[in-house]
């Protein structure tokens, strides 16, 4: 009896679903370096993470005016997606990673997504600690911040 197709079954069906598809863009004022190798811990290229990234449908350039002096961050990034219709847009949720300074050897994160306020408000601010060694923790932190935020979608 050739067993390779049972396994093969068995294999199929504990994967479960696919990650969920999420456009993220990293913006803010530096360690945006620091905030690309986490979430490429977080969702690699192969699929294999908590979610997998998309090309989004902004760019970085579309938020340099929410790092000017006197901006909130987190109310000019959502107006600026209301205004483009980020809700509205066909595919996966956007979410916008605001990376800026936090205290010692944190880097704050504020994941914004396309609805009126967060889903999530705790999870959705973090900081991530750079120091070596912490990588697993950030990775949890970054991934649950980048989901809650894409729950502002609706799904």
């Amino acid at each position: 009896m050739n067993l390779l197709p049972l396994v093969a079954l068995a294999a199929a069906q504990s994967a479960g679903p696919p990650p969920p598809e999420i456009a993220v863009v990293v913006a803010g004022a530096g360690m945006t370096d620091f905030a690309g190798d986490t979430l490429a811990r977080v969702a690699p290229e192969d699929g294999s993470g908590m979610f997998r990234r998309t090309p989004p449908a902004f760019e970085v350039a579309d938020f340099e005016a929410c790092a000017g002096t006197g901006v909130e961050p987190e109310a000019c990034v959502r107006e600026i997606l209301a205004a483009r219709g980020a809700a509205s847009l066909e595919g996966p949720p956007t979410v916008v990673v605001w990376v800026g300074p936090g205290p010692g050897f944190l880097t704050g994160w504020t994941c914004v997504g396309v609805g009126a306020q967060p889903t999530a408000s705790g999870r959705q601010r973090t900081g991530l600690d750079w120091s070596p060694g912490q990588e697993a923790a950030n990775a949890d932190k970054a991934a649950g911040c980048v989901l809650a935020a894409a729950a502002e979608s609706g799904w």
